[in-house]
């Protein structure tokens, strides 16, 4: 589950800053478009705006280049940072009034919400202020701009850390969600469908064990499907103490269990007798059956996990209580 978050997480700052790279990409074209519309730009300012909108375009171009699934969250903070200071140029090099500057700041501040933690508009807002009174302080002061950066700058503050409280809100739900989908509530591991998805996911070396409870239906039968879950709710546990994060772990149905060890390869027959120590040492109420298959280079992983489940019948076949490597591919016919 960490990894599948941590890829949801680059993921939602690639989408970020892609999104970011459009509205420079937008804000570029309409500056190049708006120098030489007649009227809209006085003469002398026009190669500053068509410049200054190239600017804007190269922004949105490295954006896109920038390798953001290798990089941190935190370095999103560079979209408003560059954003403040194009708008910034534009304000000084030609007339830009409050009420434009406002709505772009109103913008900015969704974004950030929406893009980077809670904290973060907070923390730019003394950026803000300062990009705010940059363009004020090169040309003649203004009333009316400093009563409406009275109100945009707290506005600023409070947008961007409301959307960011509800992104973050709508991200822990969703975080939740997904864990449960993939969460089997009694034994706390993954449940079938974790399993089938991790199993598509397997490398030759990867080592499939499939456990199975030997007589489970007797212990309910006799002493009560209370003591079945119990049962299965000890072995959950003990599975999860004794693997590595890199490893599933997952039950597949009823009392059987496929544990994937990365790259566990000729070490899966020690690991798997370890188990079977750790379970005898709970002093259970029943015995395991283990077949192990080590996935080979070529072999469809359904293919794995049939001889992993064909060895547990060979484990039941000579006793239970044990642990069976299945014959490998070039054999197993």
């Amino acid at each position: 589950m960490a990894r599948n978050a941590d890829t949801a997480e680059q993921d939602r700052v690639a989408i970020a800053a892609r999104r970011a790279a459009i509205l420079f990409a937008i804000a570029g074209s309409l500056a190049i478009v708006q120098a030489w519309m007649p009227g809209l730009v006085r003469p002398e300012q026009r190669l500053d705006f068509a410049l200054l909108g190239l600017l804007d375009l190269v922004a949105g171009g490295l954006l896109l280049a920038l390798p953001w699934r290798r990089l941190p969250a935190g370095a999103l903070a560079i979209v408003p940072v560059t954003a403040l200071v194009l708008v910034d140029a534009f304000a000084i090099v030609g007339e830009l009034p409050p009420a434009v500057y406002s709505v772009f700041l109103v913008l900015l501040a969704a974004w950030v919400g929406v893009s980077l933690p809670g904290g973060t508009a907070v923390a730019l807002t003394p950026a803000v202020a300062l990009a705010y009174a940059a363009p004020l302080a090169a040309g003649e002061p203004r009333a009316d701009a400093l009563a409406t950066g009275a109100i945009v700058l707290p506005a600023f503050a409070l947008i961007g850390e409301l959307l960011a409280h509800i992104v973050g809100e709508l991200r822990t739900a969703n975080l939740r969600l997904a864990e449960a989908a993939l969460h089997d509530e009694l034994t706390g591991t993954g449940n079938r469908r974790q399993a089938m998805d991790a199993l598509q996911r397997v490398r030759p070396g990867d080592a499939l064990l499939v456990l199975d409870v030997d007589h489970f239906k007797q212990v309910n039968d006799h002493h009560g499907h209370a003591t079945g879950d119990a049962v299965l709710a000890s072995l959950g546990a003990l599975l999860r103490r004794g693997t590595a994060g890199a490893d599933t772990v997952a039950r597949l149905g009823g009392e059987e269990f496929l544990i994937i060890l990365a790259q566990a390869g000729t070490n899966a027959a020690a690991i798997a007798d370890r188990m079977l120590g750790d379970w005898r040492a709970t002093r259970p109420a029943t015995t395991l059956s283990i077949g192990i298959a080590v996935v080979e280079a070529g072999e469809a992983p359904d293919d794995a996990l049939a001889r992993a489940d064909a060895a547990v019948y060979d484990a039941k076949r000579q006793g239970r209580d044990r642990a069976i490597v299945g014959r490998a591919l070039a054999h197993a016919a």
